[in-house]
């Protein structure tokens, strides 16, 4: 997920959370990596799933993926308890 895929992304995530009633499961098992302007947009998803009070629960991030994520969170957004979004049965340490 680079700057030339994570917009259409966003976007996709944002009509998705408009039409689910309580969360949608996005599976990441395909990605083969995400720049710095795909965590931008995956935290901006984050946040759009909060302010509609909806989870957004990602799927198979590897370790390294998540623990970037989760300090993109910190500096970037007010969303809190984002832990739980993660499965931790999918993911891989």
């Amino acid at each position: 997920m680079n700057h030339l895929t994570s917009t259409a992304f966003l976007t996709e995530i944002a009509v998705a959370l408009e039409q689910a009633s309580e969360q949608v499961i996005v599976d990441l098992l395909w990605v083969d990596a995400i720049d710095d302007h795909g965590m931008v947009m995956l935290v901006a998803s984050l946040e759009q799933a909060a302010v509609l009070g909806k989870k957004l629960v990602l799927h198979s991030l590897d370790y390294g993926t998540r623990t970037r994520l989760a300090a993109a969170v910190d500096r970037q957004s007010g969303v809190d308890d984002w832990e739980h979004w993660f499965n931790p049965a999918v993911e891989q340490p």
